[in-house]
This record gives structure tokens, sequence and C-alpha cells, in this order.
């Protein structure tokens, strides 16, 4: 079974580091990177765009299902 996890970065840069960094753990099989999204928000009342990255985590589940 494959879990899929959902998160955003504000950078390429951080990104890219963040991806390394949770890809030497053993359970991450992959992470795929997707640039130059545009998200809008409600921040005080007032809507906000800005520029993020999506980052999506596989991992695999380690117990077993029978």
């Amino acid at each position: 079974m494959i879990n899929i996890f959902y998160t955003t970065c504000g950078n390429i840069e951080d990104a890219r580091k963040l991806s390394n960094i949770i890809l030497s753990e053993k359970e991450i099989i992959c992470v795929n990177i997707i640039k130059n999204v545009e998200s809008f928000y409600k921040e005080d009342g007032k809507i906000i765009s800005s520029k993020e990255i999506i980052l999506i985590v596989k991992t695999s589940l380690k117990k077993k299902i029978f």
C-alpha cells in the first residue's frame, strides 16, 4: 500500500532541500515537485495570492495487512 502526502514550500530551494531530507528516510519512495503554483487564500478578510511549490510525497506502509 502507498500513502500519499501533500505539502507546499515557498521556493524551489526549500522544496529540493526538504525532498532530499525526507528521501533519506527509509519509508519515503518518491517526492514529486510541481513548480509555479499560484495559491489563493483568505487572511484578515482579504483574498491574497502567492506562488508556491507543491510536494507530493509517496511512502510505503510498514505494517502488513492480511
